[in-house]
């Protein structure tokens, strides 16, 4: 039996940054002291990590917490997506650009086989100790340093004090993951002299299977008043797309994003890009006017642009040139493109006639097709499948070009009741698959299809239409009662998977699938599978227990239990989320008891429709509902909203409490099939072999390694159940390195020692600003030689054999600026960092042009900014349609970079480029 590690989890309490982003940690690359390797960084609260102690600093405060007898070399994992710019100096060679962000820093082996991992939870910093089967927990000691007191608490907390400032640790967590949960293991801080601190812990079984969480994380999203996730999408990095509607002034934006900030009164839909760990946010921007908006779906392109629907009580940002730019009724339907980086609205457009877009989808050419519900005949037609307005609330889809300006088609939907079409899906081809419901006669069905006539009060519908607007298949799906689909999607044979909500004891089933018998309380949520041809269902079945429950937000009323959202993966599995109350089938469960009046849920359904492969509940005591479900990465991720305060949050979360709104959003990434690797890492020796890393998972449990380097190959890589990769590591002729190997969302962190034939005494180091003559140590058995990719390094002795040393001469830096170069010995590259004295100066900005101008495609362009070594300067732009791309500040002669977007308004228009009030005219031709 596998043996697995023990978790010593340790929080740093007492520094929160209410309202702030998550703390993310970014790599030297030159910007720092080269003996600091990471480092997270706020306004008032900075950790700095170097390969044998943490920095913590607050203020002027600062305390080091040195792992004593221990070290290694800290590694970023867990890319965020975002980027720092550092463009310092006149020389731009010494910029330092484009350094990534990481969610966690991982020391591996900081003590004999045990890790040491830093991260935020929440926005506070925590630390876990990761101890490996057979290691020695006593190896852990930690030493304080700078600080004028260190003191246990009755409560068990650790503080330690430096001047007006106190960093106060809470008692340890420290529990060994088993078959049946965490199972707590007792946990003390100890105090030893000199300001050491160790831990002391209790018995714990290293021989216990490690069963991982299904949950992977869960947080609150939202502010202090209303917040509702409606609709997510994923791309196909991964990353996680929200929409839905907010009234808070507090939500989350970022600096750059098209809207920021909400006035007074307002309600704005809203579009929030996550990082595919849920850890980070890539952008996150506001989407409306000045009157209440709604976001109800959203889906995304192959280049990262976001598309949503929903509904505006008027004033929408409507761009020059959209299909329909003033409103005709209220609340109307509206249509939006955001651009990939969250700064610009490609286009936004009415679509006309009151009411809603519901669902939205994205096809391969960028066309958007919108399905939802209207109340006006006004309802604009092209080509319809419908032409009669019935009355009342009808459904339509409606498909706009790619640049937001003209309808492709567009039809009614529905019969002689209420109607509404609710979501939509598209294929390869194009094709789109609308889901809703009607209830009345007049729905107009095509021949052959499963059910061609309404068969109770309110029956569900799907509809088949082809990339030209023509009737593939329309059917029915219902019983003697009131039936619903709120969700559709499409796998690679066009077969269509529906979820919705049924009150029929006769909704049509199928022999042996999961449920064929009504749970009753009134309704039960359904999912079934219909053929590519609209005739046959592969599976249907009912998926519900016998409880009543309702959730009423501020939009809408939610029943139970029902199915409103669903994914499908490339092997036919459904994941489904939606409402559920007592009774309700639960799989493997994470939460077995629903809360308050109901709780969201999260399940999988099997290819077949014949095996519920996990189902759990998601809430709090309160009132909780998931409305969206995607699959990201391969990991289900579900969203809707909660007024509960006490969801489970996960460790890292971005919102690790309530911000006490009314309600709130909130995130859950599922793992629903669980995978656990033998081990996290290991060092390898410098020539190649062949390894195998244990892979252990239920017994339906496929997976699949893979890994982010070209010199780990595979032999096996993929498995189902227990089973192993083996796998190949190439021998390494040059530096250090590290790669990964990921199998199921679990990582195995492979670093390779060096296998040079030499070794340089220093990688980096900083130098006076009077410069000098030095030296570099080299160590080795072969020839190398040395260059300089700066003027003012200068090598005097760049070659030799064997051991020996490079000499080298700095000039004085006379730029009142750092500046940063390197030596490159033999394809072993040092970094140079040379300090630089700052004057006051009078700055003055010279551009090197005043003007522009673009044709209708737009493009790139720079300008080049002339001015004293030492002035900063900003930049800034007065048209979404121009963008920044070479960073929007920077010091002493520089390049600015922009983008023109393409000219979709049919006018030519003007703008500028402001670096620091200079102006730089931009005109762009129709």
């Amino acid at each position: 039996m596998p043996r697995y590690y023990l978790l010593v989890a340790i929080l740093l309490g007492s520094l929160r940054l209410d309202g702030a982003l998550p703390l993310v940690f970014e790599p030297n690359h030159g910007q720092y002291d080269p003996s600091i390797l990471y480092v997270s960084r706020r306004p008032d609260f900075s950790v700095l990590l170097k390969q044998d102690r943490a920095i913590l600093a607050a203020g002027k405060e600062t305390v080091e917490v040195l792992f004593a007898g221990g070290w290694a070399q800290p590694r970023g994992t867990e890319p965020t997506g975002g980027r720092s710019n550092y463009l310092k100096g006149p020389d731009p060679e010494s910029w330092r650009t484009g350094i990534p962000h990481y969610a966690r820093v991982r020391y591996v082996g900081v003590y004999p086989g045990v890790d040491l991992v830093f991260y935020g939870n929440g926005q506070r910093l925590e630390f876990d100790f990761l101890v490996h089967p057979g290691a020695d927990p006593a190896a852990i000691r930690l030493k304080v340093a700078g600080a004028r007191k260190v003191a246990l608490g009755k409560d068990g907390s650790l503080s330690l004090h430096s001047g007006d400032s106190e960093f106060r640790f809470p008692s340890p967590e420290v529990y060994q993951p088993t078959a049946a949960g965490r199972r707590p293991v007792r946990g003390a801080y100890r105090l030893g002299r000199a300001g050491t601190v160790s831990f002391d812990l209790g018995a714990y079984d290293r021989s216990n299977a490690l069963v991982i969480d299904p949950v992977l994380y869960t947080t609150y999203w939202g502010g202090i008043a209303s917040d509702i996730i409606f609709g997510t999408a994923s791309d196909s990095g991964g990353n996680i797309y929200l929409t839905g509607y907010s009234n808070s002034f507090t939500f989350t934006t970022t600096a750059g994003a098209y809207k920021t900030a909400l006035a007074s009164g307002d309600a704005d839909a809203f579009v929030t890009k996550l990082n595919p760990a849920g850890t980070a946010v890539v952008y996150s921007t506001f989407l409306g006017g000045p009157s209440s908006d709604l976001g109800r779906a959203i889906a995304v392109d192959a280049s990262g642009a976001a598309y949503v629907t929903g509904s505006t009580i008027g004033r929408f940002p409507v761009t020059a040139g959209a299909f329909r730019q003033a409103p005709t009724d209220a609340p109307e339907i509206f249509a939006a493109k955001i651009g990939p980086t969250g700064a610009t609205l490609e286009y936004a457009t009415y679509l006309g006639g009151a009411g809603s877009g519901q669902g939205i989808a994205v096809d391969s050419s960028g066309n958007a097709i919108v399905a939802g519900f209207t109340y006006t005949p006004s309802f604009p037609l092209v080509s319809p499948l419908q032409s009669i307005y019935w009355g009342g609330q009808e459904g339509f889809v409606a498909k706009l070009d790619a640049t937001g300006t003209a309808l492709l088609y567009s039809t009614f939907l529905g019969g002689q009741g209420e109607d509404q079409a609710t979501a939509v899906a598209v294929d390869s081809s194009g094709s789109a698959y609308v889901a809703g419901y009607t209830s009345g006669q007049g729905y107009q069905t095509t021949s052959g299809v499963y059910q061609a006539s309404l068969a109770g009060g309110t029956d569900a519908f799907i509809l088949k239409i082809s990339s030209s607007g023509a009737a593939v298949y329309s059917t029915y799906l219902g019983g003697g009662s009131n039936d619903r689909a709120n969700a559709i999607a499409v796998d690679g044979d066009g077969n269509a998977y529906v979820g919705g909500q049924t009150a029929s004891a006769n909704f049509p089933v199928t022999a042996g699938a999961f449920q064929t018998i009504f749970g009753g309380g009134g309704a039960d949520g359904f999912v079934a599978k219909l053929g590519p041809a609209g005739a046959a269902l592969a599976y249907s079945s009912y998926l519900g227990g016998n409880g009543a429950c309702q959730i009423s937000d501020s939009i809408r009323s939610h029943i139970c239990d029902s199915v409103f959202a669903i994914a499908v993966d490339s092997t036919g599995t459904a994941y489904l989320g939606g409402l559920a109350g007592s009774g309700f089938p639960l799989v493997a469960a994470q939460q077995t008891v629903a809360g308050g009046a109901g709780d969201g849920f999260a399940a999988r359904m099997d290819s077949g429709g014949a095996q519920l492969l996990y189902s759990t509940f998601i809430g709090g005591t309160s009132q909780d509902v998931v409305l969206g479900v995607m699959i990201a990465a391969g990991t289900p991720v579900m969203a809707g909203l909660t007024s509960s305060t006490n969801i489970p949050v996960s460790a890292g979360a971005l919102r690790a409490a309530s911000s006490g709104g009314l309600y709130e959003g909130f995130v859950t990434a599922l793992n629903s099939c669980p995978v656990t690797l033998g081990s996290s890492g290991s060092f390898f020796p410098p020539g190649s072999g062949t390894f195998q890393l244990d892979v252990f998972a239920a017994n339906s449990c496929a997976w699949n390694a893979s890994s982010n380097v070209s010199w780990i190959t595979f032999h096996t890589v993929a498995g189902l159940g227990n089973g192993q990769v083996s796998y190949n590591v190439a021998t390494n002729t040059g530096p250090h390195r590290v790669g990964q190997i990921s199998v199921g969302g679990q990582s195995f962190t492979v670093e390779q020692i060096t296998g040079a034939c030499f070794q340089l005494g220093y990688y980096n180091s900083w130098f006076p600003q009077a410069g000098g003559s030095f030296s570099l140590p080299v160590f080795g058995t072969c020839a190398w030689a040395a260059t300089s990719n700066v003027p003012w390094v200068t090598i005097t002795s760049g070659s030799g054999s064997g051991n020996g040393q490079v000499d080298y001469t700095l000039s004085a830096n006379n730029t009142g600026e750092a500046r940063f170069g390197q030596i490159d010995v033999s394809g072993q590259k040092v970094d140079i960092n040379q300090v630089g004295g700052v004057a006051g100066l009078a700055c003055q900005y010279s551009p090197s042009r005043t003007q522009n101008t673009f044709d209708r495609s737009g493009g790139s362009s720079s300008v080049l900014i002339s001015t004293a070594p030492g002035c900063e300067w900003t930049v800034s732009t007065t048209q979404p349609w121009i963008r920044i791309t070479g960073g929007l500040a920077g010091s002493g002669t520089g390049i600015v970079g922009y983008t023109v977007a393409t000219n979709t308004t049919g006018q030519p228009r003007t703008g500028q480029v402001l670096v620091s009030g200079i102006a730089i005219s931009i005109t762009q031709l129709n």
